[in-house]
């Protein structure tokens, strides 16, 4: 009985360690996860990542390389200040959905499909929010959705959205 135990811990082990080889293996092979600045990165060929900027201070910006810009080698700046970011994967370490709270709003971005909806910060300053339109004006209506209000949110998104919120909250100078 000892040993079929073992056995299957021992399997079950074996299997998570393989699943997030794949996972690694898959993400290192992405130039962007190499560049020092990139913080985190999320989804497909990891598209979605966290850059850390200097402006006198250190900022964490939001960017997706869209496959129509990954030609010019450019991104599209979705936040130009993120305060909190949370992930989460599924039982194979696949990435399934991300949430970052920052100066332009609440992003939640899903993997597969790939989509965004934000609920847009109202105290937005004016020319940080003209850059973010430009951004979202680049995306199709399958791949973005703007809300107007937290109640378009499922109840996890909402969880999510007070987590990151309470969390940014309790650092200093927010």
């Amino acid at each position: 009985m000892r040993k079929k135990i073992f056995l299957a811990c021992l399997a079950f082990c074996l299997y998570n360690a393989f699943l997030m080889g794949i996972h690694m293996v898959m993400i290192l092979s992405e130039p962007i996860a190499w560049s020092p600045a990139v913080r985190t990165v999320f989804g497909y060929a990891a598209r979605i990542q966290i850059v850390e900027r200097n402006r006198n201070s250190l900022y964490l910006e939001l960017w997706d390389s869209r496959p129509e810009d990954k030609i010019k080698r450019k991104s599209t700046i979705l936040d130009r200040d993120v305060y909190e970011k949370e992930s989460e994967t599924d039982i194979f370490y696949r990435d399934k959905v991300f949430y970052s709270y920052g100066s332009a709003g609440f992003y939640t971005i899903y993997a597969n499909p790939f989509r965004i909806k934000v609920y847009r910060n109202p105290s937005q300053p004016l020319e940080e929010k003209q850059e973010i339109d430009r951004s979202l004006a680049k995306y199709n209506n399958d791949e973005i959705q703007v809300i107007s209000s937290l109640s378009d949110l499922t109840s996890e998104e909402r969880q999510a959205y007070e987590k990151l919120r309470v969390k940014a909250d309790n650092k200093e100078g927010r």
